[in-house]
């Protein structure tokens, strides 16, 4: 582009790009399992803690700062709001670095909260869809003229529809100027195993949702592996010697003192 067009960065605004891929996303349902459906299933007067979300302070920024993925940033945001809730983080802390969108949809989550008070789940559900409905209705960047004094075309405002070809472009630098500091591998790695890196959206997502099936698939075989030796245990008993074995076991923990002549005659039930 022989003219590079700026975006005023001065008040809150939401990338087109951003807005397109909230937009797609059924954000509610997200929500719920998010909150809900965890490791620990919750209901809404029960306590949400930043340890129900599968983050850390590192990943929760790299997720709303860096390439974006709309399952990220939601848990992302949804960390951020119950760390301030339970008191380990200060607003400034969880929005420094961040672009405009990201640090205006944190503010107005813990704007919503009492420092250190703490959150229940069906609070924390609240202030989510509050927060991301808010960041949803900011305008789109506004562009200014070029330097040289031309006028940019396709000029972008709040409430306008118009779009041009470059929105892409400007929507992939202003996410690049506001950017936070690279984070390491090792503070990526720590997360959900989703990756924020070079790729796009459409992969991050896909690797989100294959974290995701990878966890569940774990839990099912574990499940899986306990029912089997269960039934294991259930057959054991249903044999002559299970039964004689539970006999015994049952006089032990009764405090029932066997005599030398019954122990004989059980040993010899159960080598027949």
């Amino acid at each position: 582009m022989s003219n590079i067009i700026k975006v005023d960065s001065s008040s809150p605004s939401l990338p087109v790009r951003q807005a397109k891929l909230f937009s797609a996303f059924q954000i509610e349902p997200f929500i719920k399992g998010l909150i809900f459906g965890g490791r620990a299933p919750l209901v809404a007067a029960d306590s949400f803690k930043p340890s129900h979300v599968a983050m850390n302070s590192h990943t929760a920024r790299a997720a709303m700062g860096g390439a974006m993925s709309v399952p990220g940033f939601i848990t992302g945001l949804l960390w951020s709001a119950a760390a301030f809730a339970h008191g380990q983080k200060s607003v400034e802390q969880l929005v420094d670095g961040l672009p405009s969108a990201s640090e205006f949809a944190i503010r107005h989550a813990c704007g919503l909260l009492k420092k250190g008070a703490g959150i229940n789940a069906g609070s924390a559900e609240t202030v989510m869809l509050a927060a991301l409905q808010a960041m949803l209705e900011l305008p789109a960047p506004q562009k200014k003229l070029p330097s040289n004094g031309k006028s940019a075309a396709g000029t972008v405002t709040s409430k306008s529809t118009a779009k041009t070809d470059d929105d892409d472009d400007d929507d992939k630098s202003t996410a690049a100027d506001s950017a936070p500091k690279p984070l390491s591998d090792r503070e990526i790695s720590a997360g959900i195993g989703m990756l924020y890196s070079n790729m796009d959206n459409a992969a991050a997502d896909k690797a989100y949702a294959a974290a995701l099936s990878a966890e569940h698939e774990q839990h099912a075989k574990a499940r899986w592996l306990a029912e089997r030796l269960a039934e294991r245990e259930a057959d054991k008993m249903a044999t002559r010697t299970g039964k004689i074995e539970l006999f015994q076991q049952l006089a032990v923990d009764l405090g029932v003192k066997l005599t030398a002549g019954q122990l004989k005659v059980l040993n010899l039930a159960k080598a027949a």
